[in-house]
């Protein structure tokens, strides 16, 4: 019984905080009044950006979702039932206000006990980033910064909501590690990983895999390291294999250092190019 309170009253304060991110996640002042709608087959999006732009991004969110769509086996309608509501800000002050800053200490930690429970809360928000997926049982929208680095953002955002559309629960370096496998596509993205990588000095892999992730640029790279290496090298996994991986992955870094993985994918990615 005291268990079961502990529940209900945890969940009534994650729904309680919930309601306020809803409410509080509103758009910025005016910005209705300069910005367009532009409705596709899988997209609702509504942006204050150029229609060149716009037009161009539209494409791109089309083309990628359709791709994404052949990698993952998935059929068109599987993945979003209906449109998707898109936000695209032209300047990063709106993109953060519409996002709301991250929840406080206090919530996050609740949020984990409620894990421990067993009981799964999904939300996304990257207020630092330029782009985040909001899920809850369904995808619920995808908000996106207008930058040079927008078609990469769409890859990384698409491929969250393709893991997530798998239906299986994986773990958060793991997701990061495909959206990065799905956005990373020239030598200076490979490039910006390795230089990352090759700050860190000592990492025990199989803390890594079993620690939380805390969104920082090293852990970004080492999973986006883990998950090439498992699909570009040992083809122990297909990209759209979203279950059975956690066995793989302890076997590899059970026989690996990060030293010995940085070298082999570095020396394969230059054997390819």
């Amino acid at each position: 019984i005291v268990l079961y309170m502990k529940k209900c009253l945890l969940l009534a304060t994650i729904v309680a905080v919930f309601l306020i991110n809803c409410q509080t996640r509103r758009l910025p002042d005016k910005w209705e009044d300069r910005n367009q709608n532009i409705v596709t087959k899988h997209f609702i999006i509504e942006t204050d950006i150029d229609n060149q732009n716009a037009s161009k991004v539209v494409n791109t969110l089309e083309a990628i979702y359709l791709r994404y769509c052949e990698i993952f086996g998935f059929a068109e309608s599987t993945v979003l039932k209906k449109p998707l509501k898109t936000y695209l800000f032209k300047e990063f002050k709106d993109f953060a206000f519409f996002l709301n800053p991250r929840m406080s200490e206090e919530i996050s930690s609740k949020l984990k006990m409620l894990e421990e429970m067993g009981i799964k809360v999904i939300d996304v928000y990257s207020p630092q980033s330029s782009g985040a997926c909001i899920f809850g049982s369904v995808p619920k929208a995808l908000v996106l910064y207008f930058n040079d680095q927008i078609e990469g953002t769409i890859r990384h955002e698409l491929g969250h909501l393709f893991v997530h559309a798998s239906g299986v629960r994986v773990s958060r370096w793991f997701n990061e590690g495909i959206a990065e496998y799905l956005r990373v596509q020239s030598k200076t993205q490979v490039q910006e990983h390795f230089d990352e990588l090759n700050r860190l000095n000592k990492l025990d892999l199989k803390l890594f895999v079993s620690s939380d992730f805390d969104s920082l640029p090293e852990q970004y790279a080492v999973s986006w390291l883990l998950v090439y290496y498992m699909i570009d090298i040992k083809k122990s996994i297909g990209i759209s294999d979203c279950s059975g991986y956690q066995e793989k992955i302890v076997k590899i870094v059970k026989e690996k250092t990060l030293k010995e993985l940085i070298s082999e994918v570095s020396q394969h990615f230059s054997s390819i190019q």
